[in-house]
């Protein structure tokens, strides 16, 4: 049987479909993938019509990720500091989301960005954030969209308590939280604590292990689990057994189809599961 709730980064800039088929036991390791907004945002509405047939006949879960583009500069943001740049932003995820309906995409990761530097109060931010993911969500809702807030290094909310506290601000019952394990591995958050976060509000895991540098200060969190030392590589276990029913992400930077074998052995224990 195919496993169900594993999902994989399709990082290529190519088809999804040209991805998937170039590795032809996809579906014995994984059911998902996960791709760029720019994936949508560059393709014509019938570019993508034509690969949908072949994703729904497989069976195939999408998820879109946002993250890469929400940078306050160049790209994409959240917040309406400067108006021109920000309808440009809302037009683009207005834009992504219209699309992933034609993929049969039901899920959409994204993380918050880093705050202006001049000009626009912490409180202003914190304000635009929630009003712009409020909007966000009602739009996807008709749609049966989910918002997934991913933890990202190097931006705000700071931990999974911060991140919870912010998804129960925006109050939108589509609008769910997908923890790093790398960051909580880093910062050595509670089981307790993850387990009571993710019983009201989990939506993914995002799987990886962190990697320090001679310091011992973080520098990428998105290692290889099956490179990892023992004591990352249970830690990330160990968070992925608290929510065996989310499905999980695997978001390790992977060098080639001998290294993503290897990230799913090392994984298996807690993410092989069998179709229902």
């Amino acid at each position: 049987p195919r496993v169900h709730g594993r999902v994989w980064t399709l990082g290529q800039a190519g088809a999804s479909k040209e991805a998937i088929l170039a590795r032809p036991t996809f579906f014995e390791q994984w059911d998902g993938g996960v791709v760029s907004w720019r994936y949508l945002s560059e393709r014509e509405p019938a570019a993508l019509k034509r690969e949908a047939g072949w994703i729904v006949r497989q069976g195939l879960r999408v998820a879109v990720d946002l993250a890469s583009g929400l940078n306050l500069y160049p790209d994409l943001r959240l917040i309406d500091n400067l108006p021109g740049d920000y309808a440009a932003s809302m037009s683009t995820l207005s834009n992504v989301v219209e699309k992933m309906s034609i993929l049969g995409a039901k899920d959409l990761l994204l993380s918050l960005h880093r705050h202006p530097e001049n000009n626009f109060t912490a409180e202003q931010t914190e304000a635009g954030f929630e009003t712009t993911l409020r909007q966000l969500a009602a739009a996807a809702a008709p749609a049966g969209i989910t918002l997934h807030l991913r933890q990202a290094s190097g931006k705000p909310p700071w931990s999974l308590v911060e991140a919870a506290r912010f998804v129960e601000r925006v109050g939108a019952a589509n609008l769910r939280l997908a923890p790093s394990t790398a960051l909580l591995a880093d910062a050595h958050m509670e089981p307790e604590a993850v387990a009571r976060i993710l019983d009201r509000r989990g939506g993914f895991w995002i799987a990886a292990a962190p990697r320090r540098d001679l310091s011992g200060q973080l520098w990428d969190a998105h290692a290889p689990v099956h490179r990892a030392a023992a004591a990352e590589t249970e830690a990330v276990h160990g968070y992925l057994r608290l929510a065996p029913e989310l499905p999980v992400i695997l978001d390790a930077i992977l060098d080639d189809a001998d290294a993503e074998f290897l990230e799913v052995t090392a994984l298996n224990g807690s993410v092989r599961r069998p179709a229902r």
